[in-house]
């Protein structure tokens, strides 16, 4: 292998294992049935979720029906600007819908 193919293996586990310790330390367990984005949310407002990728991406989320929030937030009303979470949702949703919320402790 490369050695900048190592590299890029190496930062890509690092990034993982954060992610599953950060979502451990909130005390969450996620389903391995859904995709993951990791971020801050920009809005809550209602039925719906925006949420911020450190490199800028938004992506917004309608609520699921039985939407599970876990973590330092365990409802979904007491969701709000500034918290960092971790969003489980199917790709084959159109629009997305987040199905799990964890909630990740303040840093």
């Amino acid at each position: 292998m490369h050695s900048s193919a190592r590299v890029v293996v190496s930062l890509i586990a690092s990034v993982s294992i954060l992610l599953l310790a950060g979502a451990s330390a909130a005390d969450c367990s996620l389903s391995s049935e859904y995709r993951t984005m990791h971020g801050s949310v920009e809005l809550v407002d209602g039925g719906r979720l925006t949420l911020v990728q450190r490199g800028g991406d938004r992506v917004e989320f309608r609520r699921a029906s039985g939407v599970v929030v876990m973590g330092a937030k365990t409802e979904w009303a007491a969701l709000a600007t500034g918290d960092h979470a971790i969003v489980g949702w199917r790709i084959s949703d159109s629009p997305a819908v987040a199905h799990e919320v964890c909630v990740l402790p303040d840093s």
